[in-house]
C-alpha cells in the first residue's frame, strides 16, 4: 500500500506554521518587510516591539478580529512574524493584544 499523501505534523508546531505561512492555503497573504522595523502598522493595530529588528516576514490576519464570535471562544485575528529563514519567531494575538514568543523544540500540548 502507498505511504500517505500528508505526514503526521504536530498540529501546533513552529514548524508546521511556517508550512502553513509560506506554502498553505491564502500563503498571499504573507509578506516581507523592510529589515529593522521599529513598527509595523497591522490591520488593527500598531505594533513596536524588539522582535520586529529580526523579522523578515509577517502573515497578518488581524482584521479578522472585527467578527463576532460566540461564547466561549477567542476572536480570530494574529499576525505571526517570522525570521530570514522563515522560522516562526512571534505571534501577536489581537484579541488579548500580545506577543507570544515560540518555546524552542516544542510539539504538542505539553512540549513533549
Amino acid at each position: 500500500m502507498p505511504s500517505p499523501n500528508n505526514p503526521q505534523w504536530c498540529v501546533d508546531s513552529d514548524e508546521l506554521m511556517s508550512r502553513f505561512a509560506f506554502f498553505g492555503l491564502a500563503c498571499h497573504h504573507t509578506r516581507k518587510l523592510d529589515s529593522g522595523m521599529e513598527s509595523i502598522e497591522l490591520h488593527t493595530a500598531t505594533l513596536t516591539h524588539s522582535i520586529l529588528r529580526s523579522a523578515h516576514y509577517v502573515r497578518d490576519m488581524t482584521a479578522l478580529s472585527l467578527f463576532a464570535i460566540r461564547a466561549p471562544f477567542d476572536r480570530y485575528g494574529a499576525a505571526a512574524y517570522f525570521d530570514r529563514k522563515r522560522r516562526l519567531i512571534g505571534i501577536y494575538l489581537s484579541h488579548h493584544d500580545e506577543l507570544v514568543m515560540p518555546l524552542s523544540n516544542s510539539c504538542g500540548l505539553d512540549n513533549d
